[in-house]
């Protein structure tokens, strides 16, 4: 019974929008669609910053250059072959400069039946380097400055990758807008892997 027990426990991941049995990213079941790990280019996402030198690149472990902080392995592969998108300051870089990953459009569904579920990573060498995480969901056509749903860094675990999901998506057509907002130091770095959006109803905690 115990050993039952602790096993359910294991399998319940506690994001900040609710409770629920977490599917496995690559579990046919689960009815995955715009799945996007990087291996294989951008998926359609692209990149833009205020300044050229802080953006979203793509890269993988094992080209890491002495002293950088970003992962060691991606999240898909788990090895330093595997790739992922990340940004880090650079000697150019200013407080406030913001670099920014945004995906293609995807249509929402009235039903409320899809949420998405993506990996990111932060880590840095001290609280002055930190960067700031954004996430914004916002439906075509809305101001730049407005999101359906916008959160902020979201409690990630530093030097691991982290699992976040957002849920109650906009019924219609909508872009994702992840974003890093440089500190006052250039020793930091948020990445990002293994997105997708998920095509099961669930019934979140309130």
């Amino acid at each position: 019974m115990l050993k039952t027990l602790v096993l359910c426990l294991c399998l319940i991941v506690w994001p900040s929008s609710g409770a629920y049995l977490r599917p496995a990213y690559h579990d046919p079941e689960t009815k995955a669609s715009d799945i996007c790990s990087f291996e294989n280019g951008l998926c359609g996402w692209s990149t833009e910053g205020e300044n050229s030198d802080f953006q979203f690149v793509m890269g993988h472990g094992d080209d890491k250059a002495p002293g950088e902080l970003r992962p060691s392995i991606d999240k898909t592969t788990g090895t330093g072959n595997g790739k992922y998108m990340y940004v880090q300051p650079s000697e150019t870089t200013k407080k406030g400069d913001i670099a920014s990953l945004i995906s293609p459009v995807f249509n929402g569904t009235e039903a409320g039946d899809k949420y998405i579920v993506f990996y990111a990573y932060q880590d840095q060498e001290n609280e002055t380097d930190f960067m700031t995480f954004k996430c914004c969901i916002r439906p075509v056509g809305w101001n730049e400055s407005v999101c359906w749903i916008n959160f902020k860094s979201m409690g990630i675990i530093i030097n691991r990758w982290r699992y976040l999901d957002v849920s109650r998506l906009p019924p219609g057509p909508y872009q994702v807008i992840i974003q890093a907002v440089c500190g006052e130091g250039k020793k930091s770095v948020i990445a990002i892997d293994d997105f997708a959006v998920y095509n099961i109803k669930y019934d979140f905690a309130e």
